[in-house]
Order: C-alpha cells, then structure tokens, then sequence
C-alpha cells in the first residue's frame, strides 16, 4: 500500500487506546514508529510470559488477562480453555471496577479497590487493581483453587506486570 503524501496517525487500540504512532509516508513507515512498535510487541510478548507463568503456578486458573479500565480492552490474556471467551467479561469486568470506584468515591472514602470477588457456583472472578490505577489484572479460577494463594499470586505479579505496562505506554 502507498501512504499519501500527509502524515498519518495510527492507533493501536488492542494493545493501548492511548497509545498513537507516527508514520511518515516517505518510506511507508517511519524508523521511530517501527521501532515503537517493535517495543511494544517485545512489551506484550513479556506481559504474556508472565501471565503464562502465573497460570502454570496454579491448577486452578482457567484465564487471566490484563485489562484497561478506561475501554476494557484486553492489553493480553491467557486461557487454559478455548470455550472462555475473556475479552467479552474483561469489557464487562472494567465496569465493575468502574462501578465500585465510583461507590467507594460516594462513601467518602479516598481509596481505590485493592480487588474484587466474584463468585459463582463453580468458579471465582477475580480482579485486581494493578499499580498506577489504569490497569486490571482479571484472572477465572476453579471452585477447587484456593483462593487466598489465587490473591496472593496475583500480589505477587502486580508489580512486574505494572512495570512493564508502564514501559509500554511510554513507548
């Protein structure tokens, strides 16, 4: 494809609403913006890894994704099961999170939600907030998976995972 001759703005919407690139048109593609996104796919594809560790770690998980709380777009996921559609309750999810801020907001109270607990007859939602208040980590676990560990892991990788976001919006 030829570029027109003005300059273009793309968007990356899976990876970051916020996230734009510059392209040139003179050579396709500008240096700048290919190595951006060249960053932010290495980003993601770490932001997988660690998603892929955490659920090796525990039996009981059947998804994990990192969610934008803005959009509810899924910044990546992980699925033991093909059946479990993640992306469609990670945009429902980012409600809830949205929701419960707002409560919190109107109780007076100036904190945000450290996690929250979804439960049904056969498995747990659990969001966690991660560090810098614009991401979530959302992982679906098993009745039988102890959900004290579940919320320790997750504690556990927050800190990693909101470091590489945050690099990955500074791309």
């Amino acid at each position: 494809h030829e570029l027109p001759d003005e300059t273009m703005h793309i968007t990356i919407d899976k990876s970051l609403a916020s996230l734009i690139f510059l392209a040139e048109s003179d050579d396709g593609v500008s240096t700048e913006a290919s190595n951006v996104s060249a960053n932010v796919s290495a980003t993601r594809n770490k932001l997988k890894s660690i998603l892929e560790k955490m659920t090796s770690e525990m039996d009981g998980l059947i998804a994990s994704a990192i969610v934008s709380i803005d959009d509810g777009l899924q910044v990546e996921q992980v699925s033991k099961r093909s059946d479990i559609d993640s992306e469609s309750a990670s945009a429902y999810l980012a409600k809830v999170v949205e929701s419960n801020r707002e409560a919190l907001r109107l109780m007076g109270w100036d904190r945000q939600p450290e996690d929250i607990l979804i439960t049904t007859h056969d498995s747990y939602f659990i969001i966690r907030q991660l560090p810098g208040d614009t991401f979530f980590l959302f992982v679906l676990t098993t009745r039988d998976e102890w959900i004290g560990r579940t919320r320790y892991q997750m504690a556990a990788y927050a800190d990693e995972l909101a470091a590489n976001l945050e690099l990955m919006q500074k791309k």
